[in-house]
């Protein structure tokens, strides 16, 4: 059975293969099924400095929330610098974070983010490893959103060692440039 569903909540399809469908292989059935928005869990964040600015989004449906430098720091020329966000956060229950690039700073000035993984259980304050890729000095202010946060799953697969890999798709061990530039 494939489901999807909308990402307002509600409802959800699912199109239903029957074992004993004369037409075997074909749908024969959308299932309606409900699907309740997560209650009772948020995200919670703590300011550890008075002035610092909690995570936000611009829009409803924007997938990451903005983070804001909680110092003025000078990117010096091909560096890496930690930059304090000012907050520590608690993920909800099965999430973790990713800080990601905001799109404008790479794009226009780019600066990227570096070793953005937040595991669940991490609580101490969010610092942003951000990489000044040019050849001059780049500056941001107190208050600047420098980054992006986008919660993700937590998956705890077993690990099995095996002797073969096997895929699906045939693709094997073709790697970079495989299918084209």
């Amino acid at each position: 059975m494939t489901v999807w569903k909308n990402l307002t909540y509600g409802t959800a399809h699912a199109w239903g293969i029957s074992s004993d469908s004369p037409t075997r292989g074909t749908s024969n059935a959308d299932i309606m099924i409900d699907w309740e928005e997560p209650r009772g869990e948020s995200m919670k964040v703590k300011r550890l400095q008075e002035d610092a600015v909690l995570p936000t989004k611009a829009h409803t449906g924007d997938l990451g929330y903005d983070l804001y430098a909680n110092e003025d720091i000078t990117l010096y020329p091909v560096s890496t610098e930690l930059v304090s966000t000012g907050v520590s956060i608690q993920f909800p229950k099965g999430f973790g974070g990713l800080i990601k690039d905001r799109s404008s700073i790479a794009t226009k000035r780019k600066v990227f983010t570096v070793a953005g993984v937040i595991d669940n259980g991490y609580t101490g304050e969010i610092r942003i490893a951000l990489f000044n890729s040019t050849p001059y000095r780049i500056n941001f202010n107190k208050g600047d959103k420098i980054a992006q946060l986008v919660l993700i799953p937590v998956t705890d697969f077993e690990i099995e060692e095996v002797d073969e890999i096997v895929t699906s798709d045939g693709r094997g061990e073709d790697g970079f440039g495989s299918t084209g530039e």
